[in-house]
C-alpha cells in the first residue's frame, strides 16, 4: 500500500491521521465539510428521485452485475477493460477519481489490489459512506477533484471514471494526475462520451438545468463546466498522450448512435 499524503495548509499528513466519519478520511475544516454536505444534498436529492440511487446493501456489494440497466451494464463493461488491462499484474496502488458508491474500488479491492477512492459525494448509498457496505478493504477520502494536486503519492493505475466533462479544470486536473504515478503506470479515463451535435447537448443540459432549478433552487452545474466533450476535446486528450478506443458497445450500436451523435471511447495514458 502506497504511502499517501494530502497537502493541508501547507503540511503533507499522512492520509491515515486524518479525521474520519463514517470510514470517510476527511481532508477540510469542519465549516468546509459542512459546506459541502450541504451544497451537494440537492444533487443527492436529485438522484433519489430519478431513482439513481441503489439503497439495497446486497445489491450494493454485487455491483457492477446487481443490476441491468444500461448505466450498469456499461459499467460492467468499464469493469471488463479494466481488469483486462491490469490482468497477471503485481497487487497494484490504485486511485480512483469519482469512485461514488464504490463499486469499482471494491471490486478491484476484491482481487488484491490497494485501493484509494476520491469522490465528493457523501451519502451511505450513493457516495462515499457506501464503504461501509462492503467486506473488501478500500479507503475513501472525501476530495474534490480539482484538489487532486493535493494529494502526494505514487500510483500504479488512475482511473477517471466515466467523470472527465464535469471535472474543472480538467485537463490541468489529468496533467498534474501524471505526477502522481509510478513509472510505467497508467491513467485510464473510462466512458468518454464524445459528441457529434454540440446543439443537442447544449439544449439537453439547458433542460436539466431548469429542472434541477425549478425543483432545488440549486444549479446541477456545480463546477461551472462544459457538461459534455465534443471533437475539440477528443483532440486535447490525444496531445495529452491518450491512446484513445472506441468501445466496444458503440460499434455494435453504430447505426443507434449515428442518431443519437455521440461516441463513447476509453483512453489510457503510459508514464514513460
Amino acid at each position: 500500500m502506497t504511502d499517501v499524503k494530502v497537502n493541508i495548509g501547507n503540511d503533507l499528513i499522512d492520509i491515515n491521521l486524518l479525521p474520519n466519519e463514517d470510514g470517510v478520511l476527511i481532508p477540510y475544516s469542519q465549516k468546509d465539510f459542512d459546506g459541502i454536505k450541504k451544497h451537494f444534498q440537492g444533487f443527492i436529492n436529485y438522484r433519489k428521485t430519478t431513482n439513481q440511487c441503489i439503497t439495497d446493501a446486497d445489491r450494493i456489494r454485487n455491483l457492477p452485475y446487481s443490476v441491468q440497466d444500461r448505466t450498469w451494464r456499461n459499467k460492467t463493461d468499464t469493469l471488463t477493460l479494466i481488469k483486462k488491462e491490469i490482468e497477471e499484474k503485481k497487487v497494484l496502488d490504485v486511485l480512483i477519481v469519482g469512485s461514488g458508491n464504490g463499486w469499482l474500488a471494491n471490486q478491484l479491492a476484491q482481487i488484491g489490489h490497494s485501493v484509494l477512492g476520491t469522490d465528493i459525494l457523501f451519502y451511505e448509498f450513493d457516495g462515499l459512506k457506501t464503504i461501509k457496505h462492503y467486506d473488501s478493504t478500500f479507503r475513501h477520502i472525501l476530495l474534490h477533484p480539482h484538489d487532486i494536486n493535493k494529494l502526494s503519492g505514487n500510483f500504479d493505475l488512475i482511473i477517471f471514471e466515466n467523470n472527465l466533462p464535469y471535472i474543472k479544470g480538467v485537463y490541468k486536473v489529468v496533467e498534474e494526475s501524471k505526477g502522481l504515478l509510478k513509472k510505467r503506470g497508467k491513467i485510464m479515463c473510462t466512458g468518454i462520451n464524445v459528441s457529434q451535435n454540440v446543439q443537442k447537448e447544449k439544449e439537453r443540459i439547458k433542460s436539466l438545468e431548469e429542472y434541477f432549478q425549478s425543483e432545488w433552487n440549486h444549479s446541477i452545474n456545480t463546477y461551472s463546466t462544459k457538461m459534455y466533450f465534443d471533437r475539440e476535446d477528443f483532440k486535447s486528450l490525444k496531445k495529452l498522450g491518450f491512446n484513445l478506443k472506441v468501445r466496444r458497445e458503440s460499434r455494435n450500436i453504430f447505426n443507434q448512435l449515428l442518431s443519437r451523435k455521440v461516441v463513447t471511447y476509453d483512453g489510457i495514458y503510459t508514464q514513460v
